[in-house]
This record gives structure tokens, C-alpha cells and sequence, in this order.
């Protein structure tokens, strides 16, 4: 088992990024930290929600900038 201190990022791999912009911003009203047309972030808390793409093999991959702590 590990000790978890603090979460501040989590991927969620989608096929539909639009649908999860949707349900993520319009409906769950969640802040838009950052958005781009292969994904996006939202603010829940503490914690960023990060959206995946597929890249041209269809690998799930998900782009995250370290912020300073």
C-alpha cells in the first residue's frame, strides 16, 4: 500500500471529447482550467480533471503541464 499526501491530477480517457466537455462543463458546472480541441481541464477542488485523445493508432494519450507546486 503507498501514502497518498495530495491528488492534484487525474486523466480520464474519452472517445468523445466534445460529449465530456458537455457533461463536464455545461452540466456538472465544473470550471474550464484549459481547453484545446484534443482535450480539456477541468477544476474539481484541489484536483484537475485532464481529457485524453487517441493518437493516430488509437493509443489513449493525455498532455498535462507541471505546475510549481
Amino acid at each position: 500500500m503507498i501514502d497518498v499526501e495530495h491528488v492534484d491530477f487525474i486523466g480520464v480517457s474519452t472517445q468523445d471529447v466534445a460529449r465530456s466537455k458537455h457533461f463536464y462543463g455545461e452540466i456538472l458546472g465544473l470550471p474550464l482550467e484549459d481547453d484545446t480541441p484534443h482535450g480539456a481541464e477541468f477544476r474539481a477542488g484541489q484536483v484537475t480533471i485532464g481529457f485524453a485523445f487517441r493518437d493516430p493508432d488509437g493509443n489513449a494519450r493525455i498532455l498535462h503541464r507541471r505546475y510549481a507546486p
